[in-house]
């Protein structure tokens, strides 16, 4: 089986109420031009995704960065947001550009990890995983307390 090296970073596009016409066809055509220069590429582009849980009343796009500046600096340059202006006259939906994992995360090692849970007695508990070690913090009548060491808690 062959590498193959994952992207670095994404941009996700959540399309709906997409119209075809002369809008869509012009943008479809000047769109891998103004991937070229940032190294993007289209890793899934519309179809008929199989959804397995909820769903989904929008085509998907995911195009892939070597990294987020580059995806950033794509969506940014005067060629992408002509486009861009052109695809909102056809088109509604989300743009987001994301960074990507290495190959070997867990779920664990995201610093965005936090659950939140108010106690009996009106306490604030927020536990922080991060890089697989849990943090508290704890809000008693408007002020943080927080374990020895850790600087991850905000003002409440």
């Amino acid at each position: 089986m062959q590498s193959m090296t994952r992207p670095a970073s994404y941009a996700l596009g959540l399309l709906h109420d997409i119209q075809p016409g002369q809008g869509l066809q012009t943008y479809l055509s000047g769109i891998d031009e103004t991937l070229a220069p940032y190294d993007g590429s289209f890793l899934i582009h519309g179809g008929s995704p199989r959804i397995v849980e909820g769903s989904l009343a929008c085509d998907v796009i995911v195009i892939g960065f070597p990294d987020l500046a580059g995806a950033q600096d794509w969506y940014d340059s005067p060629a992408y947001q002509q486009l861009a202006a052109l695809r909102r006259t056809f088109a509604q939906g989300a743009v987001v550009l994301c960074r990507g994992e290495d190959a070997g995360h867990r779920a664990l090692d995201s610093g965005a990890l936090m659950a939140h849970n108010v106690t009996d007695d009106g306490t604030s508990l927020v536990f922080d995983v991060s890089a697989r070690v849990s943090r508290w913090c704890c809000c008693t009548a408007g002020a943080w307390t927080e374990p020895a060491g850790s600087t991850r808690c905000r003002p409440c």
